[in-house]
């Protein structure tokens, strides 16, 4: 259990799925440390079956943007699996200073996902991952549009979110909005998989969904 009587407060934050940008930031700077051995133990392994995903769709040296990278597991996932060039953005300085250990990045900066445009080029990557992070965003829509602008044509992006609250933000007529506007294309939305089963707060009821588009 990650919470105490210090932190209960900001495991809501994570629980109810807040777009709290500062409370969401102060949340994950506290989690970091524990933030990895936590989530082995809670048999979290949505980095590795998004990093599967993606991987199809890349070649060696890929362009690959980490969205919210945390401490750094989809990197670390991704380049066991095929040799990309990484680059990681977070809300969380600490969260990164852990990434950085990794040795999986090609660079990390601190960046708020709320804000966009996001501060990268037309066409700059490949590809891109958002592992555990939509949950956060109060504009979804419109950070997946610009995901669309900094992707070049035909690559792709994976992206996770809790089943429950892709229902009630939405998801598929998001998703559909976006196809009808000629951005990208539907590879795959899985069935809801576990998210963290081994959290007695986070049970078979809450699942995740994975997201595979392709950009237009």
């Amino acid at each position: 259990m990650i919470v105490d009587g210090d932190n209960e407060a900001e495991f809501d934050t994570l629980k109810n799925g807040s777009t709290d940008t500062a409370a969401v930031e102060a949340y994950y700077d506290d989690w970091s440390a524990r933030y990895d051995k936590e989530l082995a133990e809670w048999d979290y392994t949505a980095p590795d079956v998004a990093a599967a995903m993606l991987t199809k769709h890349l070649q060696p040296g890929s362009q690959v943007l980490d969205l919210g990278c945390g401490t750094g597991q989809f990197a670390e996932k991704l380049s066991n699996r095929l040799e990309c060039r990484v680059e990681g953005v977070d809300i969380s300085e600490a969260s990164l200073k852990r990434a950085g250990t990794r040795g999986c990045y090609a660079s990390l900066r601190r960046v708020d996902l709320q804000q966009t445009p996001l501060p990268f080029a037309d066409n700059t990557f490949d590809g891109a991952a958002s592992v555990g992070v939509m949950t956060y965003i109060a504009d979804p829509a419109a950070l997946l549009a610009d995901l669309c602008r900094i992707i070049h044509p035909g690559g792709a992006f994976v992206f996770t979110h809790r089943d429950d609250l892709w229902q009630e933000r939405e998801f598929d007529s998001m998703i559909a909005e976006l196809t009808s506007r000629g951005l990208c294309e539907v590879l795959e939305i899985t069935e809801p998989k576990p998210y963290i089963p081994k959290h007695e707060d986070f049970t078979d009821q809450i699942e995740v969904k994975f997201a595979l588009l392709k950009v237009s």
